[in-house]
């Protein structure tokens, strides 16, 4: 199913005594947690969340303490309208002078909510994080260390889609 549709869970019982009630129980990402209790009503509707697969699990159980059991897993999905992509650009190109300000700017097309951009910086091997998640997708800096500086942009949204893209600008001493 897509991230968004709803779902419709129906249970069916035979046999039993008297009174048949319900729970459902979701699985995911290793959390457990009861999405409805015991009752009569023997479905549960929901909009579909969270990437990935979903296991639901059906108790059931009748007045005289009868008790079954069963499971359901369904597998959200991000259409295709709705991935997350990402690309990263410079106001200065690939080559700056020393002191230079440089734009970087992230564009994202697709996800959920709020998107957000992370900018990291590879240079002479070491790597830091240089502006962390926000909605701000542009980071702005003043060129320094003669050499290859590698920008990684990592991008989130609200639904847990991720995507990275990077950047290389090398720095020169103006002649």
């Amino acid at each position: 199913v897509n991230i968004g549709e709803e779902v419709i869970l129906s249970a069916k019982s035979t046999g039993g005594y008297g009174k048949v009630e319900y729970r459902f129980t979701e699985e995911y990402k290793g959390e457990v947690k009861t999405v409805r209790g015991f009752e009569e009503n023997n479905s549960y509707t929901f909009k579909a969340k969270g990437i990935g697969i979903h296991t639901y699990h059906l108790a059931v159980r009748d007045e005289e303490g009868q008790a079954v059991s069963t499971k359901y897993t369904i597998n959200v999905q991000i259409p295709s309208s709705k991935k997350l992509t990402g690309s990263i650009s410079s106001n200065k190109g690939n080559a700056v002078n020393i002191g230079e300000e440089v734009i970087l700017s992230a564009k994202s097309t697709g996800g959920y909510g709020k998107v957000e951009y992370r900018f990291t910086e590879e240079y002479k091997g070491e790597v830091k994080t240089v502006r962390g998640f926000e909605e701000n997708n542009s980071y702005t800096f003043k060129a320094k260390g003669i050499g290859v500086h590698t920008y990684h942009l990592a991008i989130r949204d609200e639904e847990g889609q991720s995507v990275s893209t990077k950047y290389s600008v090398c720095v020169v001493v103006a002649p």
